[in-house]
């Protein structure tokens, strides 16, 4: 961190940092979140790599989840197995960036606006469904019907969370 020479306050961070630069030391922390750099990400946004990388991961291991569904419905459980455990692997990795981004720039995030309530929301949700789907991979969740569904909504409420807090943040 330093001070420029207008006294904004220039932040460089890992992950989500490269939204917050140009926060001017006088505004509230909700105003942070308003100021966008000149980034140009993997999508075409102004996201950076980690926050685009992890937009794809969490989209591939929704959809490999929806087809995970798609095996438990034709009762092939071999298969809806694996692809939970992959859709859970793809959902840690990406939770570590989002974990460290959302630390990193815990103060700025704090706001009493609608992306400071996506922004909760999504990290209630998502943390939820990643440890309940862990869980039940893991199998020290009993696996039933309910669990699963409860799991599974879970996560659909935490994906359209992420994809709204990412139109939110970089579009």
């Amino acid at each position: 961190m330093r001070l420029n020479s207008a006294g904004r306050l220039i932040v460089f961070v890992l992950g989500e940092g490269a939204v917050i630069a140009n926060v001017y030391l006088n505004n509230p922390p909700s105003e942070v979140l308003t100021r966008k750099g000149n980034f140009m990400g993997l999508l075409g946004t102004e996201a950076n790599l980690f926050a685009d990388m992890t937009l794809i991961a969490q989209t591939a291991g929704f959809l490999i989840l929806l087809l995970g569904w798609r095996y438990a419905k034709r009762k092939n459980f071999l298969k809806h197995d694996k692809t939970s455990k992959a859709s859970v692997l793809l959902g840690g990795l990406s939770f570590i960036w989002m974990g460290f981004s959302l630390v990193s720039n815990l103060v700025p995030l704090i706001s009493v606006t609608l992306t400071g309530f996506v922004i909760f929301f999504h990290t209630i949700t998502g943390t939820i469904a990643l440890f309940m789907g862990l869980f039940l991979v893991l199998n020290e969740i009993k696996k039933t019907k309910t669990s699963m569904i409860i799991a599974f909504s879970l996560w659909t409420a935490a994906m359209f969370l992420g994809v709204m807090l990412y139109y939110l943040l970089f579009v």
